[in-house]
């Protein structure tokens, strides 16, 4: 019928559009319960935390919104075993939000990203802290 080879920018069109659906398909995740702004963390543009139900296992995801950037931390967990934990550090370039004004809104972020070790104290005690927040009902999903 077609000759893919003949077709490289189609054949690499749809190699894209295949390696979307398998990475929606397998690292999707369904989201169970929601805070936002929490008082107990506090950060100048708020913050979010969110537990959502993976294929195998739970994550928590945190993030704090500052002017000058964002941090984002990952916790995945079975059964309330912590088995990966990872934090992002995005610093807006351009002045951030505080120079909004300057950049029109079309700031870009650098990334940064720090493997946590789940077997450190300090890992392990922010991970129940935020585990904490969540419903029983809902931890009890993420088996």
């Amino acid at each position: 019928m077609f000759n893919l080879p003949a077709f490289p920018k189609l054949q690499l069109r749809l190699g894209g559009i295949l390696l979307i659906i398998f990475s929606r398909l397998c690292y999707s995740d369904t989201t169970l319960q929601t805070f936002e702004n929490i008082e107990q963390y506090p950060s100048t543009e708020g913050n979010t935390l969110r537990l959502s139900k993976l294929k195998h296992g739970c994550k928590i995801e945190a993030q704090f919104y500052g002017e000058l950037g964002q941090v984002k931390e990952n916790y995945l967990f079975q059964q309330q075993q912590l088995n990966y934990a990872a934090r992002y550090e995005y610093t807006y370039s351009d002045g951030g939000l505080s120079n909004l004004s300057d950049n029109q809104g079309k700031f870009k972020s650098l990334q940064k990203r720090i493997e946590l070790d789940p077997k450190t104290a300090k890992t392990r005690a922010d991970f129940q802290e935020y585990l904490s927040l969540f419903s029983r009902t809902e931890l009890k999903k993420c088996h």
